[in-house]
């Protein structure tokens, strides 16, 4: 059983989104926006015409002091 202060869904991946254009769920592609010091953002586009569908900031791990 998960911890109450652990999120049971912290790590979902979306594998389709409604997509307004299409008129439909679709499959979506994952692509990485920016690199920023709190995570990366992520995006999900529609496979079939291109639209950005929602995005994500993926927070980093905490520093493990590797690069000092």
């Amino acid at each position: 059983m998960a911890d109450a202060t652990e999120p049971s869904f912290s790590g979902l991946e979306a594998s389709q989104l409604f997509c307004p254009a299409c008129g439909r769920a679709q499959p979506v592609a994952r692509k990485l926006l920016l690199v920023l010091p709190s995570g990366d953002k992520i995006g999900y586009f529609c496979r079939q015409c291109g639209r950005q569908l929602a995005a994500k900031l993926q927070e980093s791990p905490p520093d493990q002091g590797w690069n000092s």
